[in-house]
């Protein structure tokens, strides 16, 4: 079954006119058919985490999750189109102290290349929009949210938004809701666009394994298929020959104490982070570092979800010389840097 949000119900009235749906019984916010549910989230990042995360938890069979909107144009050097329609491509968010959120998110099936950021609060001066121009074109008050609990949700998701009108001090709140029929409509032609014209994934048969006798279970089959196919459409076939030849995944070739469907896990949670722009950085920069300390048989362990600075060194003393050497090799590592890089620098 799929989840389709909105923040506010008259960006969804032309669903609610085309399909018949039913109020849920016990939230009032949740509407349903027998193929659909459609969750008006309210906005901002707070709600839209709560409520999409109790909106899956009373329907666990959801199985994909698309979020319809508006969004503000930004002052960005790729100028938007008001009335533009838009596939999110990646997601960034901005927190309550009006930092950046590290992790961003991307759509399991996007057209475009063009990105949006989730901002804390609404944007109705020139500096504010200024200041998130460089991040994005275009900015919504919850896409950050619900992509985020597809994440920990393990589910795919995609966003289609309409350039409502400019970010900033020309921010009109009544011209915007004058046009919401126009924008709902807009939003429900790009649902059925997309129902018609999702590609097909490759089947696990025609893709090209990173080792011989690679083996998976008919739920892992399934995840490579659709991780594959999302990897397809951020980059190319190429790109897979690769990642298929990165050290990490190379490390998990040749690791001998690993059960096959062990090491098959492994290469998805590899997979799945490296789809991550942000991440994929990340897991170069620190398996750089890594290399380098383990040839001074100095193990570095950092956080495989990216979600803490911290990480482990760890190594074994064979004389009061070789601990001082590693000491002296450990007191250089370079800790300034390794904090930019989970700030996303």
């Amino acid at each position: 079954m799929e989840l389709l949000t909105f923040a506010h119900r008259a960006e969804a009235q032309c669903f609610f006119d085309e399909f018949g749906l039913s109020q849920d019984k016990a939230q009032e916010n949740i509407f349903l058919d027998d193929h659909r549910i459609v969750a008006i989230l309210g906005e901002g990042i707070e709600a839209s985490i709560f409520n999409t995360t109790r909106v899956m938890q009373r329907f666990p069979n959801i199985q994909k999750v698309l979020n319809f909107g508006v969004v503000g144009a930004l002052p960005h050097p790729s100028p938007l189109n008001l009335g533009q329609l838009i596939s999110v491509n990646t997601v960034y968010g901005e927190s309550a102290a009006k930092d950046f959120q590290f992790k961003s998110f991307s759509s399991s099936h996007s057209t475009s290349s063009i990105d949006c950021i989730t901002a804390a609060h609404r944007v109705l001066n020139e500096d504010y929009a200024s200041r998130l121009a460089p991040i994005a074109p275009m900015v919504d008050r919850e896409l950050w949210g619900i992509a985020y609990v597809c994440h920990q949700m393990k589910l795919p998701w995609e966003s289609f938004k309409v350039v409502s009108d400019f970010a900033g001090k020309s921010t009109l709140c009544f011209e915007v809701q004058a046009h919401a029929p126009q924008f709902s409509k807009q939003l429900f032609d790009a649902y059925l666009t997309s129902k018609n014209s999702n590609p097909t994934p490759n089947k696990i048969s025609e893709i090209k394994k990173p080792w011989d006798n690679f083996y998976v279970t008919k739920s892992q089959g399934d995840k490579l298929e659709k991780l594959h196919l999302q990897f397809i459409k951020l980059f190319d076939e190429k790109k897979w020959t690769n990642f298929l030849e990165h050290p990490l995944v190379v490390d998990i070739s040749n690791h001998k104490n690993l059960h096959p469907k062990q090491k098959t896990q492994k290469f998805l949670d590899v997979l799945t982070t490296y789809l991550d722009p942000s991440m994929a950085r990340l897991i170069e920069k620190t398996h750089g570092l890594k290399q380098t300390y383990k040839k001074s048989d100095i193990d570095l362990k950092f956080d495989p979800q990216g979600d803490s600075e911290q990480f482990k060194v760890s190594f074994n003393v064979i004389s009061e010389q070789d601990l001082n050497r590693k000491i002296s090799q450990i007191s250089q590592l370079p800790i300034s840097d390794i904090q930019k890089w989970y700030e996303g620098e």
